[in-house]
């Protein structure tokens, strides 16, 4: 929390109709429909980043589902909703889906928990430190500023 007081976090919080993005106090929220294509929400590129996230709508659920994939460089993590409300979900680390009854999974780029709770998994990248919350209907991805790196993508649009 400290970080977001210094103004050295910048937040994104995505519905599937509308994002909200800032730093702390300083809150901006646009009308914006995620597409049902792979969209980049936060990127070390403005085309065809290697590291970031991606979002898209998914369709057929009860509620306004997001899905979420994490890449970086050759990596991705995907993670899809599941269940008549999206209150369950499917986590592919490369193409490759891991168990469903894990509390926790880490690589050398990324390591995420499953919370059943909040019906959500939390994720944290180590490359840049970007971190996730995924919890099917929203997405909330925390920003760090890098030093010598520049950020693109929708979550810094305004």
């Amino acid at each position: 929390m400290m970080m977001h007081y210094m103004g050295m976090m910048h937040t994104c919080t995505v519905h599937q109709h509308e994002v909200q993005h800032g730093l702390y106090h300083q809150k901006h929220v646009e009308a914006f429909q995620v597409p049902s294509e792979w969209t980049m929400f936060i990127g070390e590129a403005e085309k065809s980043a290697q590291h970031g996230v991606f979002l898209k709508k998914v369709e057929g659920k009860g509620k306004h589902m997001l899905a979420m994939k994490t890449v970086h460089g050759a990596h991705s993590v995907e993670i899809h909703p599941e269940g008549e409300h999206g209150e369950h979900y499917k986590i592919l680390v490369d193409g490759k889906e891991i168990a469903h009854n894990i509390d926790y999974h880490t690589e050398d780029w990324f390591a995420l928990m499953v919370r059943p709770h909040i019906h959500g998994v939390v994720m944290t990248t180590f490359h840049y430190q970007l971190h996730m919350e995924y919890v099917g209907d929203k997405v909330i991805i925390e920003i760090p500023k890098v030093h010598g790196v520049q950020f693109y993508g929708h979550c810094l649009k305004h």
